[in-house]
């Protein structure tokens, strides 16, 4: 492309094809010809500029007009003018306000692509669970046993009173928790006055079956702070005060 004529010009706008190949890949030969245009015909700045931009926004994705802004913008502090017809005879003042001119344009379509990506993130953020990834235990008990267990739990001092029963049976379900869920409180104290994580043990193999998995206990439990609760490596043989108690929930 040697002239950056009229031509052209509908062919950026209008050619998806031929705007994707000058922008992606002759970026600067279609500087050096934006140059020569505006050389010829300086009050065709604004024209000029206007439809390099509207080029880049609408014929290419994010990821590839970054990349083209980034070349653009590059080559605008750097471009030999040598070469280019009349552009001395414009005055250096003229040509500093060309660059400055493409330079914000392309920064002003940077800034509105970024903003459309936190637009985006912020839409999906609302649409979404909040906590997509916080998912509660896979159990086969029946509502009315969970509401036996639940009772029991607050009127033990084991869970705190504030825990909803809406809360508490999302534990035993294996599926997202809702954007709502507030973790259960676990309330209940060793004889250190720390969260009795046996006990807590305890209680979650003989709800599951198995041995509970951090990462759900996480999500679903805190201490009476809001802490979360890590539990060690259980010992052989170890058992709480409160095991037969537990054991006695789950048997009819």
């Amino acid at each position: 492309m040697s002239n950056f004529n009229e031509q052209d010009f509908k062919r950026l706008i209008n050619d998806k094809d031929f705007a994707f190949e000058m922008l992606m890949y002759n970026s600067h030969e279609l500087l050096r010809s934006a140059y020569n245009l505006y050389s010829e015909e300086p009050n065709r700045m604004n024209e000029i500029i206007n439809t390099i931009s509207f080029a880049v926004e609408i014929h290419l994705n994010t990821k590839d007009k970054y990349k083209v802004i980034h070349a653009l913008s590059t080559e605008i502090r750097s471009l030999p003018v040598l070469g280019i017809r009349n552009l001395y005879s414009l005055g250096s003042a003229k040509i500093v306000a060309f660059n400055n001119e493409l330079d914000k344009a392309l920064a002003y379509i940077e800034i509105k692509e970024e903003g459309k990506i936190q637009e985006r993130a912020e839409i999906l953020k609302k649409i979404l669970p909040k906590n997509n990834s916080r998912i509660g235990f896979d159990t086969e008990l029946s509502v009315e046993r969970i509401k036996i267990v639940y009772n029991a739990f607050k009127g033990g001092n084991i869970i705190d009173k504030s825990t909803k029963y809406t809360d508490f049976s999302e534990v035993f379900r294996k599926s997202i928790l809702p954007n709502s869920f507030q973790e259960v409180k676990w309330i209940l104290l060793n004889r250190a006055g720390k969260p009795h994580k046996t006990a807590l043990r305890e209680f979650l193999t003989l709800a599951l079956g198995k041995s509970p998995d951090q990462k759900t206990i996480n999500s679903c439990f805190t201490d009476r702070q809001g802490h979360k609760i890590l539990l060690a490596k259980p010992k052989i043989n170890e058992f709480s005060n409160y095991y037969t108690f537990f054991e006695k929930l789950f048997k009819d």
